[in-house]
């Protein structure tokens, strides 16, 4: 299946890969690439090339016969959905982010009741508020 300048553009875009990176990818030389989203024409061995490349790295495209709730004659690409994670690591994620993270208010003399503790005067230097000694 052939894919369009403008789907190639898209799909670099929300896959952020440069040209270089997509040359690497799929195979087909960077000039081959530029000349493509530049207006020239490709052959079908090269659109073929660059669209399966893109739909590996996570692409799909949408084309003229596309069906699903697309409209007729509607054409472009959209990133796949993020695959659905097992139910117990999605739970142990909510647990990991419910989690307070290590008490750094130990750290600086504290508590998460009383917050941080003032320094005694013999951690600062001594002396009173004033500046005598």
């Amino acid at each position: 299946m052939s894919i369009t300048r403008d789907q190639l553009r898209a799909a670099r875009a929300l896959l952020h890969l440069k040209q270089q990176q997509l040359a690497s990818l799929s195979q087909v030389s960077l000039s081959t690439i530029r000349r493509f989203e530049g207006g020239l024409e490709i052959g079908p061995l090269y659109s073929d090339a660059l669209r399966r490349s893109l739909v590996e790295a996570g692409a799909l495209f949408i084309d003229e016969d596309s069906t699903d709730g697309i409209p007729t004659g509607a054409v472009g690409v959209v990133l796949k959905p993020a695959p659905k994670l097992p139910e117990a690591t999605r739970l142990r994620i909510a647990a990991d982010a419910a989690i307070p993270a290590t008490d750094s208010l130990s750290a600086i003399g504290g508590s998460p009741e009383t917050g941080p503790s003032d320094p005694s005067p013999s951690e600062t230097g001594g002396g009173s508020e004033n500046g005598e000694a």
